[in-house]
């Protein structure tokens, strides 16, 4: 089956609307929404790890988001998403399992702000995860140049 994480009615703002005009497409094509991640919230949250509490409830989400797919399953991520660290772990173990990963990109953390993209820190949020997916999808030409030029498969 393909599945995709679903961000939730409540990211309606701009920041949130490229996601769910994704999700209707995914909707009418027929993919099933497993789990839901609240974008938003796990944005301003999580990637400070401020939080504890939204800490762990990402990782359990995401560690019953790997114990419900199969083998074949396709599991779609919109990228950014909070929580990268946790979220390149529950790729490592989808992957193990067999279940094929399809990374749509909307901005590149190592793009933001013109940050270093040789920074460990942005090249793992953004070209460690990319480069364990099995299918990444980006936007524009730009964005796929960038990515090209620092090791992901223009394939």
């Amino acid at each position: 089956m393909i599945y995709y994480i679903s961000v939730g009615e409540n990211n309606s703002k701009a920041s949130g609307k490229a996601r769910l005009d994704i999700e209707r497409v995914f909707h009418r094509l027929g993919f099933t929404p497993f789990g839901e991640l609240s974008y938003e919230d796990s944005y301003k949250k999580i990637q400070k790890l401020r939080h504890i509490r939204e800490f762990v409830i990402a990782e359990h989400r995401w560690m019953n988001i790997v114990k419900g797919m199969q083998k074949n399953d396709v599991l779609i991520i919109q990228h950014p998403m909070a929580s990268s660290i946790t979220v390149y772990r529950a790729i490592k173990a989808l992957k193990k399992k067999g279940t094929r990963i399809v990374l749509i990109i909307h901005d590149l953390y190592s793009l933001r702000e013109k940050q270093n993209l040789n920074n460990p820190y942005y090249r793992l949020r953004d070209f460690s995860l990319l480069s364990i997916c099995d299918v990444v999808i980006s936007h524009n030409t730009h964005m796929t140049d960038v990515l090209v030029s620092h090791g992901i498969n223009k394939d």
